[in-house]
């Protein structure tokens, strides 16, 4: 069932029936992004995410694919993410990502967190 809605997903998007872009596009083989997880840390990505949240599933779903390394941090289950999560500011939602020092403000897209990740922190 969940394959058939992907599918569909994907489908309506090619078609220009979602107007929504795929936030696992990043263009690189998968070799390459194989080659960059193991180049990271995991000190390198801040995830702020919760159990029920899909779009947090799929973001780390995909990081775990290749291999990326990443310290989660679930508001709901421990009150000092929470604590940091709130200090950021007015963030949205999760999943929020911070990798190495830049704030993914918009939640998770291949394409800007492998180009956080390969600028090494510069803005």
């Amino acid at each position: 069932m969940a394959w058939a809605l992907y599918v569909g997903y994907q489908a309506g998007n090619k078609r220009g029936g979602l107007n929504v872009p795929s936030i696992f596009s990043s263009g690189l083989t998968q070799e390459q992004l194989v080659a960059l997880a193991a180049s990271g840390q995991a000190s390198d990505v801040i995830l702020y995410s919760t159990d029920w949240c899909p779009y947090c599933k799929a973001a780390k779903g995909w990081m775990n694919q290749y291999g990326f390394k990443y310290q989660e941090c679930d508001i709901e289950k421990n009150a000092s993410c929470l604590q940091q999560f709130q200090s950021l500011g007015d963030v949205g939602g999760v999943p929020y990502l911070i990798v190495k020092g830049q704030h993914m403000k918009d939640g998770f897209d291949s394409d800007a967190f492998v180009a956080a990740l390969s600028q090494g922190g510069r803005r």
